[in-house]
C-alpha cells in the first residue's frame, strides 16, 4: 500500500492520468515564469507551492517587460524594467476560496467554492472553444470575468493553467485540463503549459508505483492481517487517531522504518532508524513528471540507514534473494523500473554510482574546506580517511575532479572572483538560461496525444449551500501544514495556532465574534473538533476555512461540510 488517504491518492492518480491524456504539457518552474498569462484555479499557490507562486508572479510580468524589451532593457536590469513597466499587471487571474498572497500580482480575482470555480473553469473553456460543453445557470459578473479571462488566455503566446489537489476537490483539476484542452485548439497550440500541485514532494512517484490506499491498509489489519511494517508514513498525521488506533490494536507484529518518533513507532515491535533525506540518496518524481536524483549532503551515522538497506536486511532474513541482492542504489532503480513501466528511464542514470570525471569522484566539500583539519585538532592530529559512498558519483571529501563536472551533479556555483551563488551565471549558457550540460532529472510523462472531451467530463451542477451547514475550504499554510515544519521549534513557531475561519457576513450573520471558541463537526458525527473563530475578509458566505496539518486539529482527510454543534 502507497499510504496515502483515499481521497488524496484518487486526486494524485487524477492528476498522472491528465498528464499523460495530454490536455497540454506540464510546465517545469522555468517555463510556468516564462508563460505570458496564466489562470490558477482553486489553489493558494503561495501556501501549497511557493515556487510555483515565485514563477507566477514573474509570469505576471512578462507583458510589461516587454515595453522594457524594446527599449533595449535586459530583462536583469530590474529597476528600470519596473520604471518601462509603470506598474502594468499582466494577465494573471486567480480564483480561490479565500484570499491568497498572489492577489495583489493578478488582474482580477474571484472567491469561489471548489465547484463553481470549476464551473468558472468550464465557462473560460467554452468561450474559447465552442465545442466545449458551458455551465448552467452561470451569473452574469462569473459570465463576464469568464469572457475576459478567455480574452487574454487566447491573446497570450505562452499560457499556463494551474490547479492542484489542494483544495480537496476534483472539480478543479477538471476544469483546468477543459481550459487547456480549449487553448490547444487556438493559435496557441503547442505552447500551452498545465500545472498541477501535488500534497508532497513524491506524491506522483508513489502514484507511479501504485498500490492500495491507507484506508484498504487499515481493512486489512483489521481482518487480522498477521503484521504490518511503516516504512517512513506518520499514519496518525494522513487518518483519524481512533481509525488508526482501532486498526493496530489486534497486530501482533508492527514493525517501523522512520525518521521520526511517530506514534507508530513508539508502539512498534521494533523501529528501525531511517536515513534522512540529507543522509541517503534517492529518487523524487515532482509535479511535473520529471525524475530527480538526490545524493547525500552528510554520511549517516549511529546505526542509521536508509530505508531500503533495511528493507533489503529484512528480505534477505525472509529468503528473499531477488531482493537481498540488492548492493547499490542503482539495483534499486534497475527494481523499480521492472516493476513499473514508467520508471523503466531512470535506471541506469548516465549519473550512475560509477561515473566519474577524469577518473575521479566529485568532491562535495569546496577548497575552502581545507581547514577542516583544525575540527579535530584538540584530539588527534591525523585525519580519519573520507567515508566511502557506494551510491553516487561523489567523494566526501575536497579531493577530485573541480572542471568538467555536468550541471546536473554540480554541488556547488563558485567561480574566480565570484562569490558563492553570483557565479551561477559562469555556469549557463546565457544569463537566467539553462545550465551548459543539460538539466536535472528526466522528465517520464509526456501527453500521448490530443486531449479528449470525455477526458475532463462535463460542468458540475451549481453549488448549493446547506442550510445550517457550511462547506469546508482548506486552507494551507507554509508553516504549519507541511509536516517537517511542524517539528522544528524555530519554524514552528512560524505556524498559526488551530482556528476555525468564516467570513465577516457569515460570522454576523450567526452572532460570531473574533476569538469564539465554536464546536464543529461532520453531518452524522464522524469528525468533531472545538475551535477559536478567526474573521477571514474574502472568504464566501457559506463557507468554512479549516487549516490542514496544525496541531490541534483532527488528522485525516477533512470532511466537505462542518456544523455547528449549539449548546
Amino acid at each position: 500500500h502507497h499510504g496515502m488517504p483515499r481521497r488524496e491518492a484518487e486526486l494524485v492518480e487524477l492528476v498522472l492520468r491528465l498528464l499523460r491524456a495530454g490536455p497540454a504539457r506540464a510546465a517545469s518552474l522555468a517555463e510556468a515564469g516564462d508563460c505570458d498569462a496564466a489562470l490558477v484555479l482553486g489553489e493558494d499557490v503561495t501556501q501549497t507551492a511557493p515556487m510555483l507562486a515565485h514563477e507566477l508572479r514573474r509570469c505576471a510580468r512578462q507583458q510589461p517587460w516587454r515595453a522594457a524589451r524594446r527599449l533595449g532593457i535586459p530583462e536583469w536590469h530590474d529597476l528600470a524594467v519596473r520604471t518601462a513597466a509603470q506598474g502594468d499587471a499582466g494577465p494573471l487571474f486567480v480564483v480561490s476560496p479565500a484570499p491568497t498572497r498572489l492577489d495583489d500580482a493578478a488582474r482580477a480575482v474571484m472567491r469561489a467554492v471548489p465547484e463553481e470555480a470549476a464551473r468558472l473553469g468550464h465557462a473560460v473553456a467554452h468561450a474559447l472553444d465552442p465545442g466545449s460543453a458551458p455551465p448552467e445557470g452561470l451569473g452574469e459578473p462569473a459570465a463576464s470575468l469568464a469572457r475576459r479571462i478567455a480574452g487574454d488566455l487566447a491573446a497570450a503566446e505562452r499560457p499556463l493553467v494551474v490547479s492542484g489537489t489542494g483544495c480537496g476537490a476534483r472539480e478543479p483539476i477538471l476544469a483546468a485540463a477543459a481550459v487547456a484542452r480549449a487553448l490547444e485548439r487556438g493559435p496557441a497550440a503547442g505552447k500551452v503549459r498545465v500545472t498541477f500541485t501535488l500534497p508532497e514532494c513524491d506524491s506522483l512517484g508513489a502514484a507511479l508505483l501504485g498500490g492500495g490506499s491507507l484506508e484498504d491498509a487499515l481493512e486489512a489489519l483489521r481482518r487480522g492481517a498477521p503484521g504490518l511494517l511503516v516504512v517512513e508514513n506518520d499514519l496518525h498525521r494522513r487518518a483519524p487517531a481512533a481509525e488508526v488506533e482501532r486498526a493496530l490494536a489486534g497486530v501482533p507484529l508492527i514493525g517501523v522504518i522512520d525518521l521520526l518518533d511517530t506514534r507508530c513507532a513508539r508502539a512498534a515491535s521494533a523501529c528501525l532508524p531511517a536515513a534522512s533525506w540529507a543522509e541517503g540518496d534517492g529518487t523524487f518524481v515532482n509535479n511535473e513528471g520529471r525524475a530527480q536524483r538526490f545524493y547525500q549532503v552528510l554520511p549517516p551515522d549511529g546505526g542509521v540507514a536508509e530505508s531500503w538497506r533495511w528493507v533489503r536486511d529484512l528480505a534477505r532474513a525472509a529468503g528473499r534473494a531477488d531482493i537481498a541482492a540488492w548492493r547499490h542504489l542503482d539495483d534499486v532503480a534497475l527494481a523499480m523500473g521492472r516493476a513499473e513501466p514508467a520508471l523503466a528511464a531512470v535506471p541506469p542514470s548516465r549519473f550512475s554510482a560509477g561515473f566519474r570525471v577524469t577518473g575521479a569522484k566529485i568532491p562535495r566539500e569546496p577548497h575552502r574546506a581545507s581547514g577542516r583539519t583544525a575540527l579535530l585538532a584538540h584530539i588527534a592530529v591525523r585525519e580519519k580517511k573520507p567515508p566511502d559512498d557506494p551510491d553516487g558519483p561523489f567523494s566526501f571529501s575536497m579531493e577530485g575532479a573541480g572542471r568538467g563536472v555536468p550541471g546536473p551533479l554540480l554541488p556547488r556555483f563558485w567561480h574566480p572572483g565570484w562569490n558563492s551563488a553570483q557565479a551561477v551565471h559562469r555556469f549557463q549558457q546565457e544569463v537566467l538560461g539553462p545550465l551548459r550540460g543539460g538539466e536535472p532529472g528526466l522528465r517520464l510523462i509526456e501527453p500521448d496525444g490530443p486531449a479528449r472531451p470525455e477526458d475532463h467530463g462535463p460542468p458540475p451542477p451549481p453549488f448549493r449551500r446547506r442550510n445550517g451547514a457550511w462547506r469546508v475550504a482548506p486552507l494551507h499554510h507554509v508553516f504549519g501544514s507541511e509536516e517537517l515544519s511542524r517539528l522544528a521549534p524555530g519554524i514552528a513557531q512560524l505556524a498559526p495556532l488551530p482556528y476555525l475561519a468564516l467570513g465577516p457576513e457569515e460570522a454576523s450573520s450567526r452572532g460570531l465574534v473574533e476569538g469564539t471558541e465554536i464546536a464543529v463537526r461532520e453531518p452524522g458525527g464522524a469528525w468533531e473538533s472545538r475551535l477559536p473563530l478567526r474573521i477571514l475578509a474574502g472568504l464566501p458566505a457559506g463557507v468554512a476555512g479549516l487549516p490542514r496539518g496544525l496541531d490541534g486539529i483532527e488528522q485525516g482527510p477533512l470532511p466537505d461540510w462542518i456544523e455547528q454543534v449549539l449548546p
